[in-house]
């Protein structure tokens, strides 16, 4: 129940301040606007193997723009929730906190790629001899990276709102939610895969809503994926209630 809890009030986070979401959310809608039109259907669908140098250097002006609108918006949305800070018509560009989440979020990504590597370094060691065995091995390691990540996600928003937090206090603080972010995790998968879906049916159905629908979910999904972050920090380290 507390992992349905803590995905809910993610969601519900985003749809009770959809004015503010909006707002927030402007940095991400126009990156990903530019971005479309630098790309063009490579962001979409990827760069065509046959040709290769076709769509790169505007993917490679693109992908830099996403990260940036993404992070522009994920900071202001951290500080928004948690510390009431709210937008005019635009968040301001918080430079110096984006670094500071970008750094922490490479940081973060270092040591749940070394744990990844290890853990499947270890399956390819028996991949001849157990194929079945490496592939839930596999799926296993790749399920534990995800919940050592939510484990220690407190430091993203602390980075955001400049308290910082220690990757064992992190540890430490979620030791009562460990199951919990697991399932809240889960859960916004399949809320991915669902947006993701819809949006695909909406773009075949009407070709015109492509670039909208695709925009439009990938902000929801950025919003709902940095509430969950969010919220994860005010139960464990603010002690909020849900």
């Amino acid at each position: 129940m507390l992992g349905w809890k803590l995905f809910s009030h993610s969601v519900r986070m985003v749809l009770v301040n959809w004015p503010h979401a909006l707002k927030i959310s402007v940095p991400l809608i126009l990156c990903n606007v530019v971005a479309f039109l630098l790309a063009g259907q490579a962001i979409l669908s990827g760069l065509d193997v046959a040709n290769p140098g076709e769509g790169a250097g505007g993917l490679l002006l693109a992908l830099p723009l996403i990260l940036i609108g993404s992070l522009w918006t994920i900071v202001a949305w951290h500080r928004f929730i948690l510390l009431e800070e709210y937008p005019k018509t635009i968040p301001p560009l918080r430079f110096d906190r984006i670094l500071s989440y970008f750094g922490t979020s490479f940081v973060l990504g270092l040591l749940i790629g070394l744990l990844l590597m290890i853990g499947l370094g270890v399956g390819a060691l028996i991949a001849g001899v157990a194929p079945i065995l490496f592939a839930v091995l596999s799926f296993a390691v790749t399920t534990m990276g995800i919940w050592v990540f939510y484990r220690l996600s407190p430091v993203l928003p602390a980075s955001a709102i400049e308290k910082p937090t220690t990757i064992r206090e992190a540890w430490e603080s979620t030791a009562a939610l460990s199951g919990a972010t697991l399932i809240a995790a889960a859960l916004t998968f399949v809320l991915s895969f669902v947006l993701a879906f819809a949006s695909e049916l909406l773009a075949a159905a009407i070709p015109a809503t492509a670039l909208a629908s695709g925009v439009a979910s990938n902000c929801l999904l950025t919003l709902v994926g940095a509430s969950l972050l969010t919220t994860i920090y005010g139960v464990a380290i603010e002690k909020r209630a849900l």
